[in-house]
């Protein structure tokens, strides 16, 4: 073997020069990410079942499924957490258990539940999720907008989150903190008791004036134009000026309630230095490229403050950093090895040949892994 590569010096270049080829093309296409896609054998399930104080949520719901769960095969350990409107359950299985047919049998066995008339008829029907650290943020987005927070809010809902989830690599740009407009309607009771108008006679007058339904369809020419009938409330004067039905004629939602324009009741806040903020979480598609994609949502977001000066953003957290550093340490490496081991083998063996056969096998080994790994499509993270 030695023999043939000395006398066929073009044959060994060619072949050398082929296995970088593949290398650097491997590299290129190889799906990067910061840590390797590992199965964990959880299943998550949420129920949601509005304002329900958490001991009648896990009396009504969360011990019902832990029953039905607890017998399944596979199940290692069932662990719950109730509070007020939400149950949560998470099923541990054995390692090597097949999680698809775990999720088939777990959801026919909740379904069971769910579907049992002694089962609350108005919570929500159980979800089924299952964890995957891939499914964990790439970057976090804290955005910088002129304004109040329901201004900031509504600025990252309709302009930022959908140019971003348009980047190429990005799936999901989930928005987190911010505060929520709604329309409040506050009941006063002793005019509604005056009137005669039950909470249920108030709730179907806003029900039924609030719809939009198809109209069906208009033809011109040679075009089908659909035809839609809007009755969707414009305006807080449009509700109090809704009658209610049922009630003395005259009577409207005005008559017995206030209508106001008001912030919902958060959930949660999102803090930055003590300052409430609002977040975008961006989430990356199936074999994308952490780097490019976040590049390219940097590129977007570029964009976007052009077209309004006023937008600032900053990324609290980015995937993309400790992946670029993970590949910078790599090249340091690379090159440093490679330099000293041309120096002590030029110092040892007094002949600069065999360094430089040395030292460039060390980068065409490098590359020959990276084909190695694209062909074997395993992802390029900080354990591989």
């Amino acid at each position: 073997m030695i023999r043939l590569a000395i006398h066929r010096p073009i044959a060994v270049v060619m072949i050398f020069a082929g296995l970088l080829l593949l290398g650097v093309m491997g590299l290129e296409r190889l799906p990067v990410d910061l840590l390797p896609t590992i199965r964990y054998p959880n299943l998550t399930l949420i129920t949601h079942y509005a304002n329900t104080p958490a001991d009648d949520l896990a009396r009504l719901v969360t011990q019902p499924l832990e029953e039905v769960i607890t017998g399944l095969a596979g199940v290692r350990r069932v662990v719950s957490r109730t509070r007020e409107g939400v149950s949560t359950v998470t099923v541990q299985y054995d390692w090597g258990t097949d999680m698809d047919f775990a999720n088939l049998h777990l959801r026919e066995a909740v379904d069971r539940v769910s579907y049992h008339e002694n089962f609350p008829a108005d919570a929500d029907r159980p979800i089924i999720l299952r964890w995957d650290p891939g499914s964990r943020p790439i970057a976090i987005l804290v955005l910088g907008v002129e304004g109040e927070l329901a201004q900031k809010t509504g600025f990252a809902r309709d302009v930022v989150k959908p140019a971003l989830e348009q980047v190429s690599g990005i799936s999901q740009a989930e928005l987190i903190g911010g505060a929520e407009r709604e329309i409040l309607v506050r009941p006063d009771f002793a005019k509604l008791r005056l009137y005669g108008i039950t909470m249920e006679q108030l709730r179907r007058a806003l029900q039924v004036a609030n719809i939009s339904f198809p109209g069906g369809r208009i033809r011109r020419g040679p075009l089908h134009l659909p035809l839609r009938i809007l009755g969707e409330f414009e305006s807080l004067d449009d509700i109090r000026r809704t009658e209610i039905p049922g009630a003395t004629p005259g009577i409207t939602i005005g008559d017995v309630a206030e209508v106001l324009d008001a912030l919902k009741e958060p959930e949660g806040v999102t803090l930055l230095g003590g300052r409430e903020v609002v977040a975008l979480h961006l989430y990356k598609e199936v074999g994308a490229n952490t780097i490019q994609a976040t590049r390219e949502a940097d590129r977007i977001l570029d964009i976007v403050g052009q077209q309004y000066p006023d937008f600032r953003y900053s990324f609290v957290y980015r995937d993309a950093d400790f992946v670029a550093e993970s590949f910078q340490g790599l090249r340091d490496s690379l090159l440093y090895g490679a330099v000293l081991a041309f120096l002590v083998l030029l110092f040892f063996l007094r002949d600069w040949r065999s360094p430089v056969v040395v030292s460039l096998a060390i980068p065409v080994s490098i590359f020959t892994t990276f084909a190695c790994l694209y062909f074997a499509k395993v992802n390029l993270n900080l354990m591989s």
